[in-house]
């Protein structure tokens, strides 16, 4: 240890460097200096080596980690590992593309009707407060009915969706002219909003209809004949917005930047996208044919193949393509069995036919026949003759004044 070497040092100096008495007589021996010079020097070199050996204890010391210490830190690093592990997920693991594509085949439906529950509530609010607007409970009744239509038939195609949304949007734009109802207290505003409101009753009225009529039997294939015909939802959607649009006017809110920008937001126009395509096909076919919009729906309409593929590419549900073309296809079953019923009838009719003008055909000669008749009647004469040496009676029509019909008949 350090004190040992120290004390041992301090015994060297008391008794080798003269400090240990007798030092300054120079009659003393020489041999005991000797064996004390010798003595010294041996001591000299044991000190000499225990300082070597300390200093290398201690180096090796400090570059050698002390192992306890060494695990005691390791344990907060791992802990932060853990942390991380759990946050980031691992290189080679990758996230399931089902989950992704559930998520969002399901949202926008799930959305759709939260945001027609909103709708109606808020219709119910207006209609409980007998809102500022005029008009208000007859337009906001004639939404609630789109509405449950809506509900009732949205599985059918994304169209109704679609026009869920605009009713949804329009609820909600009456709903912020509602509430600043005390922009228009002048009496040309008052006239000019209720006669807006008038017309936008009009047009979700028509809107119902156009909604209602996918619950028809074989709406699939009169959407044709409608698109052509112009009764299009499109149509609707831009009038309802341009007619809110003019109420917006009344109101006099463009000024407010906020509530002008939440308006605007509301008043953007609907996709339909089964309309869409359909217009598309008609118009194809119009331009190959050089016909109308009408002839080209009318041919479109009896087309089976294109009916399936646009009503696939508008998202229009499978089961409602089923059940739209089986009963085609069942009407054409039965036209089937009646022309198969009509061509086995006529082939007896013709079987018939070919046995009479068989045995009309028939040549006999006769070996004798009086030229005088026993008998006569209205248009013939009845002669006696013999066949094969039997007597027979011959009935003699005269041709002259009989037609070839009347012959046929004969």
């Amino acid at each position: 240890s350090a004190s040992w070497l120290d004390d041992t040092i301090a015994w060297y100096e008391k008794n080798f460097t003269g400090g240990g008495g007798g030092g300054g007589s120079g009659g003393s021996d020489s041999t005991p200096t000797i064996a004390g010079a010798a003595a010294g020097g041996a001591v000299a070199f044991i000190i000499i080596g225990l300082c070597i050996w300390r200093y290398f204890c201690r180096k090796s010391a400090i570059s050698s980690p002390r192992p306890s210490k060494a695990k005691l830190e390791q344990i907060p690093q791992n802990e932060g590992n853990e942390e991380d592990d759990e946050e980031a997920p691992h290189p080679s693991t990758k996230p399931p593309q089902h989950s992704t594509s559930q998520h969002s085949s399901s949202q926008p439906s799930e959305s759709s009707a939260a945001a027609r529950v909103n709708a109606r509530a808020t219709a119910d609010l207006l209609l409980a407060a007998g809102g500022m607007l005029p008009g208000i409970g007859a337009v906001c009744r004639a939404a609630k009915a789109i509405l449950d239509s809506c509900d009732e038939m949205e599985a059918k195609a994304q169209d109704i969706v679609a026009a869920g949304q605009r009713v949804c949007d329009t609820i909600s734009f009456l709903s912020i002219l509602n509430e600043n109802a005390a922009s228009f207290q002048t009496g040309n505003a008052k006239a000019l909003v209720e006669q807006h409101m008038t017309e936008l009753e009009g047009l979700l009225n028509r809107f119902q209809d156009a909604v209602a009529s996918f619950n028809e039997k074989g709406w699939l294939r009169r959407k044709w004949h409608s698109i052509a015909h112009g009764n299009l939802l499109t149509t609707l959607d831009h009038n309802i917005v341009a007619c809110l649009d003019k109420l917006k006017a009344a109101y006099s809110l463009a000024n407010d930047r906020q509530t002008k920008l939440q308006m605007d937001k509301l008043l953007k126009a609907q996709t339909y996208a089964l309309e869409v395509a359909m217009f598309k096909e008609i118009q194809v076919v119009a331009k190959i044919d050089g016909t109308t919009h009408e002839s080209a729906a009318t041919c479109l309409a009896k087309d089976d193949a294109t009916t399936r593929a646009v009503a696939q590419k508008a998202d229009v549900d499978s089961h409602e393509i089923l059940v739209e073309l089986s009963e085609s296809i069942k009407k054409m079953e039965s036209q089937l069995s009646d022309i198969e019923h009509n061509l086995a009838r006529k082939t007896s009719q013709d079987k018939a036919r070919e046995l009479k003008a068989g045995v009309l055909n028939l040549e006999v000669e006769i070996d004798q026949m009086e030229s005088k008749p026993f008998a006569r009647g209205g248009q013939a004469q009845v002669h006696r003759a013999f066949l094969d040496e039997q007597l027979v009676a011959v009935k003699q029509v005269p041709l002259d004044n009989i037609t070839e019909s009347e012959r046929e008949k004969l």
